[in-house]
């Protein structure tokens, strides 16, 4: 049930409030400077357009669903550096430690960090160690790049396989940006077919599928080594071609007897996405809350006539019963937690205001919040 709707999807930068710029930093004037903030920030945007919920109204809603206080707090910086930038990938640790002051300062509440997590293989191994503490937050906010799609580390290998069967060899690459897409890669190939090329895939698979790597074109360059031209065809294409390099390649393309098949392709995988929903799931109460502090989580993703034409693949799914308006609909679903995120880009000067405005009620548009279905407003 999605508590807080909203049409306005597009999201500008806010980089002062009323005048005032929010700094990095908290000191004993920190929690001046917020509540002055808040207050210009929901007199300012009142007066442009009407709010999607008044104060009273989520102090009612929040209450009839049962979000509970702030009273344990995880904190969860997404190390990642957006391709083709300057910036750091700690970024996220700046607005991390502003959130964790505000918590600290407003609530008295306990709040621990997750530190080091760059893959997700860091994020899950912390994540299963916490729960294997019974630990139980009340809050968890997880603080990085995003989109459509949900939070982005690094891309991690997550499967590396070669099985044989009936003679047929099959290489597996799984690579996971987000959880529960997969880029893959699977390549097979007759182990009866050349020796000397099967006896050497045998031998250097791991090392073929490493993250980095471009199987396939290592592969064909195996093939290329290992595997003669058929003479006949050779001897009949090769001196047409004699100085073109292209007219080379084709030759050798056609007349070379292929060791091996190969596709790529790029999906869902299920399993990880119900994995990253079952840790969040062990972790927050049932009266908690988790928070998507990145781009887009909440904003209605759309669905073209082509795949470049629509937002997201998770949400578009069957995945916990989907399609999904969006990803904060598709988490409460998985997770049968309330999930909170931004509609549109959100900037790092933002994110700590962002939070404070969510846990003091303050009027903004450009939240969604979304309670589990499983919970009525009738209740």
């Amino acid at each position: 049930m999605d508590a807080y709707s909203n049409d306005r999807e597009m999201r500008m930068s806010r980089r002062s409030w009323c005048g005032f710029r929010i700094p990095s930093w908290y000191g004993q004037f920190g929690a001046w400077i917020l509540s002055i903030s808040l207050f210009c920030l929901g007199h300012s945007r009142v007066a442009a357009q009407e709010p999607y919920c008044a104060a009273a109204a989520c102090e009612r809603t929040s209450a009839a669903f049962g979000l509970g206080r702030p009273e344990r707090v995880l904190i969860v910086p997404l190390l990642h550096k957006r391709d083709g930038t300057q910036e750091s990938e700690r970024w996220p640790e700046r607005p991390a430690a502003g959130i964790a002051r505000f918590y600290r300062d407003t609530y008295r509440a306990r709040v621990e960090w997750l530190p080091g997590i760059r893959l997700w293989t860091d994020y899950y191994r912390q994540i299963e160690q916490l729960a294997q503490q019974s630990a139980i937050f009340d809050r968890i906010i997880l603080i990085g790049h995003g989109g459509f799609d949900g939070p982005i580390l690094d891309r991690t290998l997550v499967r590396s396989d070669r099985v044989v069967v009936a003679g047929v060899a099959t290489l597996t690459r799984g690579i996971e940006p987000q959880p529960g897409l997969q880029e893959s890669v699977t390549i097979t190939y007759d182990i009866a077919g050349n020796r000397a090329f099967s006896e050497f895939i045998a031998t250097h698979w791991q090392e073929l599928l490493k993250l980095g790597s471009d199987p396939v074109r290592e592969i064909e360059a195996l093939e290329a080594r290992f595997q003669p031209l058929d003479p006949d065809c050779a001897r009949r294409c090769l001196p047409d071609a004699a100085g073109d390099s292209g007219k080379i390649a084709a030759c050798e393309w056609v007349c070379r007897d292929p060791l091996f098949s190969a596709k790529s392709a790029e999906g869902l995988a299920p399993d990880r996405f119900m994995l990253f929903a079952t840790g969040l799931r062990k972790l927050v109460s049932e009266s908690g809350l988790i928070v998507i502090d990145s781009c887009n989580p909440g904003t209605l993703a759309s669905k073209g006539e082509q795949p470049s034409e629509t937002d997201g693949a998770l949400v578009h799914s069957d995945l916990a019963g989907g399609p999904h308006p969006s990803y904060v609909h598709l988490l409460a679903a998985a997770t049968g937690r309330a999930v909170a995120g931004p509609i549109g880009k959100i900037s790092a000067d933002d994110m700590t205001v962002f939070i404070a405005m969510l846990e003091s009620k303050r009027r903004q548009r450009d939240l969604r919040l979304v309670f589990p279905a499983a919970k009525d407003m009738a209740q």
